[in-house]
């Protein structure tokens, strides 16, 4: 019967092995204990050289605590101690899938051993030290507003104005979507640790008496922190981190980003330095354009 623990040994082995291709790393291995001569079991042992010289050797204790929850403790710190004197280990490493309570890791600390996190998918519970990127989202809200007399006007439906022939032989749409393309790209390439700007642009149909604004806002989100899911190791020695991170799911077609996500209120608000920003749409053209534009506002009525 396999001992209880052991698919949190093989997932540490697993993230251990692909650390260093130059180092040994054995599972479930003996070593004599070096009092008795007895086998002690060690639930992951590396032999490695530093500088691929001077030959070192790593016990690496996992501490599956996943259905107790309960944090590793100094009890716990003391007897790895132990361990590491009767295995003859030069350094040791201590994993758990929960976490360390303040006093063992200052413990730790002071034995010189390195106490590490087990990340499987799942949102980091240390946000504070895990040094790592915050995801947010934008969606672009387009809105047209049109100045004319509709009472004199033969135009009903904004499919009528789009395709009003004006200047060069281009329609009205074709006019609207190069103004906002060359919006659309100047304030996108503006941004820096700042979401894109809302802008503005009026069209003036002299000979219709028409203005046409463009009214262009980005609505804004920030993911929460528990959406946010990480695989890999964190070292709470060193506050250093190995691994990968997932943002959450974003519903790019719909009228929000999805439940994970909190829509962000200040007008000015600086993303930090360690930062992913999603945008929607990310890549625009004057045919994926006009199909929106149509699809949006083409059969409305210009009165509404």
């Amino acid at each position: 019967m396999p001992r209880q623990g052991r698919e949190f040994e093989k997932a540490v082995y697993t993230f251990v092995e692909a650390l260093d291709p130059e180092a040994e790393v054995i599972f479930d291995h003996k070593v004599p204990d070096i009092d008795t001569g007895d086998p002690r079991q060690c639930d992951c042992w590396i032999n490695t050289k530093f500088g691929r010289h001077i030959p070192l050797s790593i016990l690496v204790s996992c501490k599956d605590k996943k259905k107790s929850k309960r944090k590793l403790a100094v009890g716990d710190i003391e007897q790895f101690c132990s361990e590491i004197a009767s295995t003859g280990a030069n350094i040791g490493v201590i994993y758990t899938n929960v976490g360390f309570t303040e006093l063992a890791q200052n413990k730790a600390i002071a034995k010189n051993i390195k106490c590490c996190r087990l990340y499987e998918s799942e949102p980091p519970d240390i946000p504070n030290n895990l040094k790592w990127f915050e995801y947010f989202f934008c969606k672009l809200i387009i809105r047209l507003d049109l100045k004319i007399n509709l009472q004199t006007s033969e135009f009903k439906t904004w499919n009528d104005l789009f395709n009003l022939i004006v200047d060069d032989n281009k329609t009205v749409l074709d006019i609207i979507s190069e103004r906002f393309l060359d919006g659309y790209k100047q304030h996108i390439g503006l941004r820096h640790k700042l979401f894109p700007l809302d802008w503005n642009n009026e069209i003036e149909l002299i000979e219709q008496k028409i203005q046409i604004q463009i009214i262009c806002k980005w609505k804004k989100y920030k993911a929460q922190t528990q959406a946010s899911l990480i695989d890999g190791s964190y070292c709470l020695s060193n506050q250093s981190f190995i691994g990968s991170q997932t943002s959450p799911e974003v519903n790019v077609k719909g009228n929000h980003p999805g439940e994970n996500w909190e829509e962000i209120k200040e007008k000015n608000f600086d993303l930090p330095s360690k930062h992913i920003l999603i945008i929607s749409p990310s890549k625009l053209d004057l045919k994926s354009l006009k199909s929106i534009l149509h699809k949006k506002y083409g059969d409305q009525s210009l009165n509404s």
